[in-house]
C-alpha cells in the first residue's frame, strides 16, 4: 500500500477526527474511505454531460428553448 501526505488546516483536521469518532474508524481509514468513495470504481464513473444531466433532471428539468429555425449558412464576402 502506497502513502502520501497531506497538510490539512485545522478546520479539515476536526471534521475529520469528528467523522472518524462517529464512524468508529482510526482517523486515517476515514480518510482512506472517503478516498475511495470519491475514486469510486471505473465501472461507476460517468462522463461530465451525463452527471450534468442527472443534475438538472432531479432539479426540474431543463429549460424549453424556442430556438429560430436554421437556414442554409451565407457565403462568406469578397472583397475582390
Amino acid at each position: 500500500m502506497r502513502s502520501i501526505t497531506i497538510n490539512l488546516d485545522e478546520a479539515t483536521e476536526r471534521w475529520l477526527r469528528t467523522r472518524a469518532a462517529e464512524s468508529g474508524w482510526s482517523v486515517e481509514e476515514e480518510a482512506r474511505r472517503i478516498l475511495r468513495d470519491a475514486v469510486g470504481s471505473e465501472s461507476s464513473r460517468r462522463n461530465l454531460a451525463a452527471e450534468i444531466r442527472s443534475r438538472v433532471d432531479a432539479a426540474g428539468g431543463g429549460a424549453d428553448l424556442n430556438l429560430p429555425k436554421r437556414t442554409p449558412m451565407r457565403d462568406p464576402v469578397r472583397f475582390d
